[in-house]
């Protein structure tokens, strides 16, 4: 198998790491660290990391300084690490973690790290070598390290206390071992110039095979000079057995070592010439071959950042993903169909079933993305990392805003939010956070290639809220926190009121007039109350729809009104009164008559129709044929008459302020109505009666005078 330099130098990055009690799975880069301008000043964009046994958690500060490890963290005790740009790295152990609560107040102050720069070239060619690690030692410790940019540059100014250091390149791919030493450094001062010039490596190639010619998979193959040279390269062998070490060998003598569990075997006396390949160094181990093809892939968490030090397995065979997530199973599964088994601290587990292999080749593809143990089977860490005077530093400041697009809304309603960073950066990940009390709610968007980013929420709860926003910067740019908005939430209305103001005919305010509903809207129970000071009362809470409200108080004509009410609203109504003193000659005179226009003594008068507010009239007519109905309400009448012997019959009359107006109501005997009853047509009871009467006194008298 062909060495991967990029996983040679993963894993040399991962050992610093791990020396200073951190874990390559949130996705690092040497230059992904946050710095200030200001003495004890919050540090934006440090890497905090939570480890124990139990699980692992990792998070960002903010620009503030304040951080919060949400995820991954079962019930245990953890060991909480900080590493920032700039600074020197701490971590506080002993930290008592539940799942479902938050262990707060772990905070951190930094001080100030010392710097290291310079530049790595070829020294056949003096052009600089890109992409590779340099990393610095002092007193048999890390420090920590750097990566060339595309021009060979390479900047270390984190975890650098004042001392004396050993400036390392190992493992670039091509190019041999070669360490500066002496280098001084002194916090918050860097010291530049400490160039590096790399021979071409040597190459030693070759194949471990058993006694038999069978080709062995995953067996660790080194070369060390014996010369005095100082030179060491290894690699892994692959599928087919076979294997290159191409870094880290000068010219000299080396002696080549297989081993695989506890057998190993060794090849003397190997010469190797740096720019070039000694090939056929081959190896043989006493050791059972099983047949096996390989299985390779990538574990990454959802934000595809790599996951380092996850446990992958198939059939007998198992691997360890690199600081660069990949994995490579290259023994235990020979010709089949498998489940390929991964887990990683902090992680939810996965499998993919089904994978195919085939003895003597390599399935390749076989990835993982991960999700973390969600919030709610975890506990939290949180707490605020400070620094001094830091003037070491590689970024840019940066900005960022937050623009709530409604000033209010409702429960249930959606906010929308926007904003973006200055300079335009694309691709950032932004958390927008909303707080209201002890509610607080954080969110993440994407900013565009423009820069900008956007987001909608519905809040839950009324209240006065705020929304910030914040990124934790870059490998180029210091993060930002935008200024709080503000944003109010309340609880939406579904009942609306009614406000009743009660006057006289001049527009006098009545106080003390009683009021109260004559109809409501379905379910609405009924409402009464008195006129305040200013005239007027208000129903608040009530179901929308349509009512009639009557108001009515010593002295005044009893009047009504109608509205309607929505919800969300007030609705306003008013009530105008007649002072009795005006209204008690505004009535109606009722004159029952017969159809020969004599008049009608004791007829019932009733009204069937009055205005609005008006109660219902009744009475009976009196000896001149009619009945008086005073201190009326204006408006239109409909008055019936009734009378034994009569049809029924009815009238109208309509009322003006002051005024008693006159209405007749004539009605027709049942005879004339067409009566079944008998009768003489024409002609009343009476003057029947007095007819028979008449007819018989002369009938009497005739019979006398025969």
């Amino acid at each position: 198998m062909i060495d991967n330099p990029n996983k040679r130098k993963g894993s040399h990055i991962i050992a610093l790491l791990v020396i200073l009690g951190l874990t390559a799975q949130i996705g690092y880069s040497p230059m992904m660290l946050g710095a200030i301008a200001n003495p004890d000043s919050p540090v934006s964009g440090a890497i905090m990391v939570a480890t124990s046994q139990a699980g692992n958690g990792s998070n960002f500060t903010m620009p503030n300084g304040n951080y919060v490890i949400t995820q991954g963290l079962k019930t245990g005790i953890y060991n909480v690490s900080t590493i920032a740009e700039g600074y020197i790295s701490q971590n506080v152990g002993g930290i008592s973690v539940t799942v479902g609560a938050e262990t707060g107040n772990v905070n951190f102050n930094l001080k100030r790290s010392g710097g290291i720069s310079g530049k790595v070239t070829d020294s056949a060619t003096g052009s600089g070598i890109a992409n590779v690690a340099v990393t610095a030692f002092s007193k048999g410790r890390y420090g920590w390290f750097g990566l060339t940019d595309s021009n060979g540059n390479y900047k270390i100014i984190t975890n650098l206390e004042s001392g004396v250091y050993n400036v390392t390149v190992a493992s670039a791919t091509g190019y041999f071992t070669k360490t500066i030493s002496g280098v001084s450094v002194t916090a918050g001062v860097e010291t530049s110039g400490v160039n590096i010039s790399l021979g071409s490596s040597a190459t030693i190639s070759g194949k471990v095979t058993s006694p038999s010619g069978i080709p062995i998979p995953g067996v660790s193959v080194t070369a060390i000079s014996t010369d005095g040279g100082g030179y060491l390269g290894s690699t892994k062998t692959g599928v087919d057995g076979s294997y290159k070490i191409e870094s880290g060998l000068g010219s000299g003598t080396y002696m080549v070592t297989a081993f695989s569990g506890t057998s190993f075997n060794q090849v003397q006396n190997v010469e190797a010439t740096a720019g070039h390949e000694t090939p056929n160094v081959n190896l043989t181990l006493n050791v059972t071959v099983q047949p096996t093809g390989a299985i390779t892939g990538t574990i990454t968490d959802t934000n595809n950042n790599p996951i380092a030090g996850a446990t992958i397995s198939a059939g007998s065979g198992q691997a360890t993903s690199g600081s660069d997530g990949v994995y490579e199973i290259s023994s235990g599964i020979p010709t089949g169909s498998y489940t390929v088994y991964v887990s990683a601290t902090g992680y939810q587990p996965q499998n993919k079933t089904g994978v195919s292999v085939t003895t003597g080749s390599t399935t390749s593809g076989v990835n993982f993305k991960l999700t973390k143990i969600p919030a709610t089977q975890s506990g939290r860490i949180s707490g605020t990392v400070m620094g001094e005077d830091n003037p070491l530093t590689s970024k840019q400041p940066s900005s960022i805003t937050c623009i709530p697009g409604q000033t209010s809304i409702n429960v249930g309603d959606t906010l929308s939010v926007s904003g973006g960073i200055t300079p335009q950066v694309a691709a950032a990940s932004v958390n927008i956070e909303y707080k209201m009390g002890s509610t607080d709610v954080t969110r993440i968007a994407t900013t565009g290639s423009d820069g900008k980013y956007s987001d909608t929420y519905s809040p839950t709860a009324a209240g006065s809220w705020t929304v910030q926003a914040s990124w934790a910067g870059d490998s180029q740019h210091v993060g930002a926190s935008s200024l709080a908005a503000s944003f109010t939430v309340t609880q939406p209305l579904t009942t609306g009121g009614i406000k009743i103001t009660v006057a006289d005919s001049n527009g006098m305010l009545i106080v003390g007039a009683s009021v109260s509903s004559t109809s409501t809207p379905s379910g609405q129970s009924a409402l009464s109350g008195v006129s305040e000071s200013d005239g007027s009362i208000t129903f608040n809470n009530i179901t929308p729809g349509s009512y009639t409200f009557g108001a009515t108080i010593a002295g005044y004509v009893t009047n009504s009104g109608t509205i309607s009410v929505s919800a969300g609203s007030t609705a306003m109504l008013s009530i105008t009164l007649q002072p009795q003193s005006t209204a008690t000659t505004s009535g109606i005179k009722v004159t029952v008559l017969d159809s020969s226009g004599k008049p009608i003594v004791g007829a019932t008068v009733s009204s069937t129709n009055t205005p609005s507010g008006q109660s219902a009239l009744s009475g009976v007519s009196g000896s001149d044929g009619s009945i008086t109905f005073s201190s009326l309400a204006v408006g239109s009448y409909t008055l019936q008459a009734s009378m034994s012997g009569y049809v029924t019959n009815s009238g109208q009359a309509t009322v003006t302020a002051g005024n008693v107006v006159s209405s007749s109501i004539t009605l027709q005997t049942q005879s004339t109505g067409g009566s079944s009853s008998g009768g003489i047509p024409g002609y009343t009871f009476e003057e029947i009666m007095a007819g028979i009467i008449l007819s018989i006194v002369v009938l009497i008298w005739l019979r006398r005078r025969q």
